[in-house]
Order: structure tokens, then C-alpha cells, then sequence
């Protein structure tokens, strides 16, 4: 019996002492912030040639729509001549987004795609995608919108 009651006495230090291995949560940590809804804003490639060694720039304004349920996109808005109109599916992680453009089958090749994978950074409002590859750089600097 006093084994019993010595042990009773000691449960509640023996329950602090467990309570306090338990990990917490970070309160500081960033929360993942995954984008969905439609973006608004501005395409921009830039081309180094090095022959020239000058860069060639052009720039479009563009919309995105992204369905975070289907995860389909699409892209509308300023597609006549630098970066063409598209829809498919897009898959997101914490660092990249990849695109499987629909349309890429009939592509001229002379209007940039929304294929493949791209670094992205978001904030909640603030969208910025960016593939860069030796000589040729794909930005893409959106801010939500409300439709």
C-alpha cells in the first residue's frame, strides 16, 4: 500500500517531466502558402546573345488562372505575339510548379509556354515565377486578383 501511495505522489512530476520532451510546434515558422485563384500582371523574357553580348527584352501582360481542386490552369490575356493563350494541369510543391500546357502540341515555336518546371514565390498576394536556362530567362510577376 505505501508503494502504491508513493507512487501516486510521484504521477503528477513523472507527468511534467513527460509533458516537457513533448516538441512544440514552431510558432516562427513560415507557413506554406500555396496559390490558387486568378493572378494579373506582367510576362517578361529576356534573351542574352552572345554574339552581341546585349540583352533582348519583351514584355506582355498576361492572366492566370489557377484551380487549386482540379489543378488546372489556364493563360488569357495579351497572347498575340510573346506568349501564347494555354490551358492544361499543373502540379506545386513548396519550391517549383510544373505545367503540362495542352497546347504545346500545336505550338509555332515562336510564342513562349507555360510547360515544364519554375521556381515560384508567393505571399498571399505577390506571384513570381521564373525559369531561367543559360541564355534565356521566362519571369512572371503576378498579383492576385478578384474577379
Amino acid at each position: 500500500m505505501k508503494k502504491i501511495f508513493t507512487l501516486l505522489c510521484f504521477a503528477p512530476f513523472i507527468a511534467m517531466l513527460a509533458a516537457g520532451c513533448v516538441k512544440k510546434p514552431d510558432e516562427n515558422a513560415a507557413q506554406l502558402i500555396i496559390p490558387y485563384g486568378n493572378f494579373k500582371g506582367q510576362f517578361m523574357r529576356v534573351h542574352y546573345s552572345r554574339t552581341t553580348k546585349k540583352y533582348d527584352t519583351v514584355r506582355c501582360n498576361l492572366e492566370l488562372s489557377l484551380d487549386a481542386y482540379l489543378k488546372k490552369f489556364k493563360v488569357t490575356g495579351d497572347t498575340t505575339t510573346v506568349h501564347a493563350g494555354s490551358y492544361g494541369t499543373y502540379t506545386i510543391d513548396e519550391f517549383y510548379i510544373g505545367f503540362n500546357d495542352f497546347t504545346m502540341a500545336t505550338a509555332d515555336g515562336k510564342k513562349a509556354h507555360l510547360t515544364s518546371g519554375y521556381r515560384y514565390g508567393y505571399d498571399g498576394d505577390i506571384l513570381k515565377i521564373q525559369a531561367v536556362q543559360d541564355t534565356l530567362g521566362f519571369y512572371y510577376n503576378l498579383r492576385y486578383s478578384k474577379l
